[in-house]
């Protein structure tokens, strides 16, 4: 069925373009009308920093299963949120920002009803990349997990929509303290999803601050999550451990020298071509379903799960504009969905 997207060029520019194609899901996939599409800095830096582009943009998606294909779990009319696959090539039907689009069951999840259709389209690449980043890839006990507290846990970047979701998640697991870098502006509310303790990022001593407050606390600073990506902080989380930290871990969302690497979409291989030549990261297909679980269940108890500033933006005009903000870095503390037609 004809319908219109935002394309995102091979020279990384946005357009709204009728998609010709007629998408059918296979096997254990759906076909979903969408409703909101949530925008990410990824929609538009994966064009220009991993040349995943020449396709419809965005990752991020709530909407109603259409058809269903032969092995999957859901069925036509079910309310559904998740993300699409990176990959590269991408094919356009896994694109977020498009009235129609195929998503596998593996990253789809039922929106249970005290989550509105907005909230679902933010939670995808957010939850999904803080759940990759604190239990898989660090390895701290799960909410519900009755483990022992592995201590104190740094996150960089509490106030993006990764920050905002990992402060929850850690919260509900137990872990404390939970130290968080954001401006100060948005210190309260970040305590309020979780955060015990806040920093202000711009401050000039901030790593000391952070090295100076461990210290005083007697507490061991083993693990930190760099949500930014920003090459300009890829190593500032690095900073913050103390000599004698010979065990700590970092994990960041870009890949740097001194940082384990956490994903969104772990389910596939994903290539593409770096400043150094090519890069390859091994499909995690076992940390993919374990994600998916995690996911489903807190989106099911975790009933003040949320997304703070939450704001719904009309038309694909509007869309490219709000994604472009997003991948420049302006949209601080602001998580965007796209409102399609059928909601318009």
């Amino acid at each position: 069925m004809p319908h219109k997207a935002i394309w995102v060029d091979s020279c990384d520019q946005l357009s709204i373009r009728e998609i010709e194609e007629n998408y059918v899901p296979q096997e254990a996939e759906t076909l979903i009308q969408v409703s909101f599409s949530g925008i990410n800095p990824a929609d538009l830096k994966h064009g220009i920093y991993m040349g995943i582009n020449e396709n419809v943009a965005g990752y991020d998606f709530s909407g109603t299963v259409v058809e269903a294909g032969p092995g999957s779990r859901f069925i036509a009319g079910d309310r559904v949120a998740g993300l699409t696959p990176a990959m590269n090539p991408r094919p356009a039907k896994n694109g977020a920002h498009q009235q129609y689009l195929i998503a596998p069951d593996l990253m789809t999840f039922p929106v249970p009803d005290h989550v509105s259709m907005e909230l679902a389209a933010t939670l995808g690449v957010a939850m999904r990349t803080a759940i990759d980043a604190l239990f898989c890839v660090l390895g701290l006990p799960e909410p519900d997990s009755n483990l022992e507290n592995p201590g104190a846990l740094l996150i960089w970047g509490g106030a993006s929509g990764v920050g905002t979701a990992a402060i929850q998640l850690a919260a509900a697991a137990g872990i404390r303290p939970i130290l968080v870098t954001a401006s100060p502006q948005n210190h309260e509310i970040l305590q309020k999803l979780g955060a015990t303790h806040c920093f202000n990022y711009r401050d000039d001593d901030v790593v000391e601050q952070i090295k100076l407050w461990v210290s005083k606390s007697g507490k061991s600073l083993d693990y930190a999550f760099d949500t930014i990506g920003h090459v300009g902080y890829a190593h500032m989380a690095d900073l913050c451990f103390s000599s004698s930290s010979e065990g700590a871990r970092v994990v960041s969302t870009i890949p740097h020298s001194k940082s384990l690497n956490c994903f969104a979409t772990t389910a596939n291989e994903l290539s593409f071509e770096g400043f150094t030549g090519t890069v390859t990261f091994a499909a995690r297909l076992a940390d993919a379903e374990r994600t998916s679980q995690i996911l489903e269940r807190a989106v099911n108890k975790l009933k003040s799960l949320t997304m703070p500033t939450l704001k719904t933006v009309y038309g694909y005009e509007a869309g490219i504009e709000a994604i472009a903000e997003s991948a420049e870095g302006t949209a601080s503390f602001e998580k965007v969905v796209v409102a399609h037609e059928n909601v318009v």
